[in-house]
This record gives structure tokens, C-alpha cells and sequence, in this order.
């Protein structure tokens, strides 16, 4: 991944941004607003969906009932079971969904879930990481001071391994999307 500044010669004003870089910057801002998080996590939630030419763009949080879909935008066809096969296992599964764990504490919150209709790019990858990293403590916080949304559906957190990173699942090509 390169920088926009390192990529420009000595002395000429630095390249624009990239779309993710902006769309981070935007995500950041959001969520730092003084908007209710179920207001903010939506819009950042579209923002990153747009941004990734994403068909959908969904938080999974741990509850009582299981792994239950709390906030999302676009289509609603990631599942509950493709969430957690996509944490449980270090190898990819061969189809669309990009699934990123979402941590608070010692353990994981939930997981960013992204049905991508494209193939991400490694800055598009980093991106997701970079918004379930930032989803985490707003979470965890709103856990604390006993956000409805979050205190109707969270249950005692459990940790699954190593849910950190994104798992890519789709071994397509850009060509294959067309």
C-alpha cells in the first residue's frame, strides 16, 4: 500500500487521498461526533459499504441468542453461520463475504461482515480492519453506560480466536466481476 505524500516527487503538492483514506477520515469523524451511536455506526456503516462497492455492510454482535446481526445497510444476505465460520477458521471460504472480528476488552464484541461483489484491494482490506478497530471501543463504551440497542441484544463476551484480521473469501478476479 502506498502513501499519497510518498508518492509525490519532492516539492509538488501532495496527491489527493485515496478513496479509502477519505473514507476513513470520514468514518473517524462520525464517529467522534456528538450523534447517537446507532445514528453514527449507520452512516459510517454506508459509508464504508459505498466506498467498497459492497452489496452489504453488517455489525454482528454476540448475544444471549448467539451471534445476532445489529446494525447493516444494503441487502441482508450475510448469515449469522457465515460470520462465525469465517472467525472460527484461519483459511478462507471460497465465496464473497470479508469478515473482520471486532474487539472490546479481552475478547471480541462481534465481527464487521462485508459481501463484497468485487475483489478487495490489500488498502480496501486494511480499511475494514480499520473500522471494526474503531467500532470496538465505541462499543465497548456504549456497552458501559448501557446503550439500549446494545443491552437488549449483548451477551457475557467470549472470545474466538484470533479475529483480528480480515478473512477474504473470494478467490475471484476483478475480471470475474464484471
Amino acid at each position: 500500500m502506498s502513501s499519497s505524500l510518498a508518492s509525490s516527487p519532492a516539492g509538488s503538492p501532495p496527491s489527493p487521498p485515496s478513496r479509502g483514506l477519505a473514507a476513513l477520515a470520514s468514518i473517524i469523524a462520525e464517529l467522534a461526533s456528538s450523534q447517537p451511536l446507532e445514528e453514527s455506526v449507520a452512516r459510517s456503516l454506508e459509508s464504508l459499504r459505498i466506498t467498497l462497492d459492497a452489496a452489504e455492510c453488517a455489525i454482528w454482535l454476540h448475544s444471549k441468542d448467539g451471534l445476532v446481526r445489529s446494525w447493516g445497510t444494503g441487502n441482508q444476505s450475510i448469515t449469522a453461520s457465515q460470520v462465525i465460520a469465517r472467525l472460527a477458521h484461519e483459511e478462507p471460504v471460497q465465496d464473497s463475504i470479508v469478515v473482520t472480528g471486532i474487539g472490546s476488552g479481552a475478547g471480541q464484541a462481534g465481527a464487521l461482515a462485508v459481501h463484497v461483489i468485487r475483489e478487495l484491494d490489500d488498502e480496501e482490506l486494511l480499511l475494514v480492519t480499520a473500522v471494526a478497530n474503531l467500532l470496538g471501543p465505541e462499543l465497548a463504551h456504549a456497552e458501559k453506560i448501557g446503550s439500549s440497542k446494545l443491552k437488549s441484544k449483548r451477551a457475557p463476551r467470549r472470545s474466538i480466536a484470533n479475529g483480528s484480521s480480515p478473512r477474504r473469501s473470494s478467490t475471484r478476479s476483478r475480471s470475474d466481476c464484471t
